[in-house]
């Protein structure tokens, strides 16, 4: 697992920590070191970023500090010229600074709001102006932001100058990433929920006088959220190390929600909840031991549509080699038996284990016998994967008849609501699992060709995606969608050819799709699976009831 950020140089800044304990910043500048980057760690707070420094020489690291005010440009130019002389560039930046101020506009005082603005925006506005053209110079890197869910929602209180700065910072990353995207620039977001942050421990504790009233804060806390638990640090620095990985190399202007589910929606009965409500997980000390071995050791995975359409590799194919290659059981399913077994010879040649089951996955009795057939061969279920669906063509709902209006909306909706239908019970009694389903940006964007039908279709994909994350969220299982664009694989190229007719035709369609892609280029499958595989891991264990979205950037530009 070690070596996902090999040989890059990140700067993190706000790398310490308020108080003790694992803050967003000193997780992340420890995650990124583990993973076999150089970290020039930065924070206003001297002793602060030294505890940093000496957790990750400790283990063997390459770390180099810095103490810099972010809101002043000529202290951030001065730490970025230091890690530029000692490691000779910069392949990643980590902006991980903000603090909340209580207030509404009229409560809160003009220069508060100001202070307030400065700390949550002005300070990625500054580390940016330093940063970007040193990334860019070097051949390209990741810029990882950390917002909030308070700049896409509202709080239960005012914090009107935390929340305006938050929702300013994610504009920020996407301007950025659109802006810096022909100089190999990605830019992202990550909104983390209500966390047990040092940051947050420390305001309860100043604010109950009772140990008592401090942990029925907490609980209270816990209870809001449908996983029941707050998270911690290191749900936010795992997220961090997907985005500023190659891993992540087609996502770019959006943002990975890490909130455990609060942001689709809460339990409504919350308030009259009782502390055994509250699930109990592995705290942040706990969590913070190195993890060996692969990311999915001793699971078992079910993937639906792991063939693919014509050579090469599509979605389902690659999601079943990288959930191999991370030490899974692979179950393959797909309607061309061929087709899958392809899938099965490419991980048993890498040493891997996969079986493979032919079944039409719109068949409420394939799909029974496809579950219990996994069950028979592996035991459990551990992972479910949904990769089917499909357009009918393009067509609005003048052109396209009803009934094939009708079957495509269902085919890109039945085939998760019956595998999950039959797996949901399994996980349920394991004590959890990892939903995954494969929508697209059609789902959520007006593609250039109308495909009404398979728009309606994907876009309710999301939807029962997040409904059945909120309603087995306390059962442990969590439910996502990952959301391609312009992906080239062997069936859009097999649909291409059909419509287009010739070779040079095909190709001057794809290379269209390119340039219309902020990054300059169309994804490839492994770009969705390594989405996948995050999302199936327990590294992503406070993400439920969200989507990433892996387009190049292209949903973040309306022109």
């Amino acid at each position: 697992m070690a070596g996902r950020l090999q040989d890059k140089t990140a700067i993190v800044f706000g790398a310490g920590s308020r108080g003790a304990g694992w803050g967003n910043g000193k997780a992340a500048a420890v995650l990124f070191a583990r993973e076999g980057a150089r970290i020039f760690a930065v924070d206003i707070n001297p002793d602060a970023v030294e505890e940093t420094r000496i957790i990750i020489e400790g283990e063997g690291g390459e770390v180099a500090c810095g103490v810099a005010d972010v809101t002043d440009s000529n202290s951030v130019a001065a730490v970025v010229q230091s890690c530029v002389k000692r490691f000779d560039g910069i392949d990643i930046l980590h902006n991980n600074v903000g603090a909340p101020a209580p207030g509404d506009p009229v409560e809160m005082s003009v220069d508060t709001w100001h202070k307030n603005m400065a700390v949550n925006i002005d300070s990625a506005f500054m580390t940016c102006k330093h940063v970007l053209p040193v990334i860019a110079d070097g051949g390209g890197g990741a810029v990882v932001n950390i917002a909030s869910i308070a700049g896409i929602k509202n709080l239960e209180r005012s914090l009107v100058g935390y929340q305006a700065g938050k929702a300013a910072l994610i504009q920020l990353s996407r301007s950025v990433a659109g802006q810096w995207a022909a100089r190999g620039v990605r830019s992202n977001c990550i909104l983390p929920g209500l966390m047990a942050t040092p940051l947050v421990l420390d305001r309860i504790n100043t604010t109950y006088d009772t140990p008592e009233s401090r942990q029925a804060a907490l609980d209270d806390r816990h209870r809001m959220i449908p996983v029941g638990y707050m998270g911690d640090a290191w749900d936010t620095a795992w997220a961090a190390v997907y985005l500023a990985s190659e891993e992540s190399k087609y996502v770019t202007a959006t943002e990975l929600i890490v909130d455990g589910g609060i942001t689709a929606g809460r339990p409504l009965d919350w308030r009259a909840g009782s502390a055994s409500d509250v699930v109990r997980v592995p705290d942040a000390e706990a969590r913070a031991v190195p993890q060996t071995g692969l990311r999915l050791d001793g699971k078992a995975a079910l993937v639906v549509g792991a063939g693919s359409l014509g050579p090469g590799i599509g979605n389902g194919k690659a999601s079943a080699l990288l959930i191999a290659r991370e030490g899974a059981k692979v179950f393959a399913v797909d309607r061309n038996l061929e087709a899958v077994q392809e899938t099965q010879a490419l991980i048993a040649e890498e040493g891997g284990t996969c079986e493979v089951w032919k079944a039409d996955a719109t068949s409420a009795d394939d799909v029974e016998k496809m579950v219990a057939a996994c069950m028979e061969t592996f035991g459990r279920i551990d992972i479910l994967h949904n990769n089917v669906g499909g357009s009918a063509g393009h067509g609005g709902p003048l052109d396209m008849d009803v009934d094939t209006w009708c079957d495509n909306v269902l085919f890109n909706v039945k085939p998760a609501f019956l595998a999950s239908r039959n797996v949901l019970p399994i996980m349920e009694r394991q004590g959890g699992g990892s939903i995954i389903h494969t929508s697209s940006i059609s789902g959520i964007s007006v593609p250039e060709n109308p495909m009404n039908s398979y728009q309606t279709g994907k876009g309710a994909l999301i939807r029962f995606s997040r409904g059945m994350a909120l309603e087995f969220a306390r059962k442990g299982i969590r439910s996502n969608c990952v959301i391609p664009g312009k992906i080239r694989t062997p069936m859009t190229e097999v649909r291409q050819s059909e419509r287009s007719g010739s070779a040079d035709a095909v190709k001057e369609i794809f290379d269209r799709r390119a340039r219309s892609v902020p990054l300059g280029h169309m994804g490839e499958a492994m770009d969705v699976a390594e989405a996948v595989l995050y999302l199936a891991s327990d590294q992503a264990r406070y993400v439920t009831a969200s989507e990433i979205v892996v387009d190049g950037g292209l949903t973040a530009n309306c022109c």
